[in-house]
């Protein structure tokens, strides 16, 4: 069974408790949400805030990019107060 990279970041890099994620696949969670890195190159339907971290999740070749409020905050990622 192959095992899936995950791109693990702080729910202080979505611009509100529930974002609007675009045409990326996303569940919510109790404290975050699990996003489905989208395939497409071309970024369309992935809303601005989300490009910086979905170009990261596919540079670490992450499949899924997980936002919880537990995880501590990058320095390379905008950050929101909400």
């Amino acid at each position: 069974m192959p095992l899936e990279r995950v791109l693990s970041i702080s729910t202080s890099h979505m611009p509100e408790a529930s974002p609007d994620f675009g045409d990326c696949k996303a569940l919510d969670l109790t404290y975050g949400a699990l996003v489905w890195t989208p395939y497409s190159e071309t970024y369309e339907g992935v809303p601005r805030w989300m490009v910086p971290i979905v170009k990261k999740a596919k540079t670490e070749d992450c499949i899924f990019i997980l936002f919880d409020r537990d995880v501590p905050a990058e320095a390379d990622l905008d950050e929101w107060e909400w």
